[in-house]
């Protein structure tokens, strides 16, 4: 009897101590969850602050994600390094997605230029606007007047915009041809306007620029020759090319035709 009771004793104990030995193990558990909790927590806090400044939608576009795994049979482990693999993929995306953030200003190509806001309203004859190398107020026409804008630098203050620009292919006749380059037509600015801000607006479009210019040089040259108002110049290129139902291609390339030779019939005001 006294050998049968300190056998159930004996296996008492060892039960006993299996129980404590699993009591231990949950509270290990439990404690290693309780920290991996924290973790988590701590990077939903940094994920939120990331979002204010759009760093949480570049992890998303780069796939980044959090694979939290909370089992508690063998996958403890595994979650530590899940969390930390994916704190390591957050801080490298945050550290390289804006790098021109830490040296506390902008880069120069993230700041976009304004457009110029260009007026649609013919403007008044200006002697110094459509004619600036000389002084011929008489002879000023309807087509004399540059196109303005409302803003002659970027809102900015950096300077003149000079964007790319191109002739219309629509423009068919001389008349359409001088207010294009001394007006603008409806909604866009004129040559003589952009002309004022450089260069660089014409680079793609520099042959049809020239074959157009050499139209409005003659123009001009032929009105100071004859003494008469750039309206009349306009007026007679254009009956000749109507005549002969010429293109301004053609007259650019043959300018002889735009007006009478000496021993043809003189037009006059």
């Amino acid at each position: 009897m006294a050998d049968r009771t300190n056998a159930l004793n004996s296996q008492l104990e060892r039960v006993l101590q299996k129980l404590g030995d699993v009591q231990r193990e949950q509270a290990q558990q439990t404690e290693k969850i309780d920290s991996l909790t924290r973790k988590v927590t701590h990077l939903s806090s940094q994920l939120a602050n990331l979002a204010q400044v759009g760093e949480w939608a570049q992890v998303l576009s780069t796939g980044g994600t959090i694979p939290v795994n909370l089992s508690i049979a063998g996958h403890s482990n595994n979650l530590d390094t899940q969390v930390t693999s994916a704190a390591s993929r957050i801080s490298s995306t945050a550290s390289s997605s804006h790098p021109s953030r830490s040296s506390g200003a902008p880069a120069a190509r993230d700041r976009l230029p304004s457009t110029p806001r260009f007026s649609t309203t013919p403007v008044s004859p200006s002697p110094s606007a459509s004619q600036p190398e000389s002084s011929r107020p008489n002879k000023r026409s309807r087509y004399g007047g540059a196109a303005t804008s409302s803003s002659d630098q970027d809102e900015d203050g950096s300077g003149p915009y000079t964007p790319t620009y191109r002739l219309s292919r629509d423009v068919k006749t001389v008349p359409e041809l001088w207010r294009e380059w001394h007006e603008g037509l409806p909604g866009r600015p004129s040559v003589v306007y952009m002309e004022s801000k450089g260069s660089h607006w014409r680079a793609n479009d520099r042959s049809y620029y020239r074959r157009r210019q050499a139209i409005i040089t003659v123009v001009k040259k032929y009105a100071d020759t004859h003494g008469l108002s750039y309206d009349t110049a306009v007026r007679i290129a254009e009956q000749r090319r109507a005549k002969g139902k010429y293109s301004l291609d053609f007259l650019a390339k043959n300018s002889s035709r735009m007006f009478p030779s000496p021993n043809e019939d003189q037009y006059s005001d």
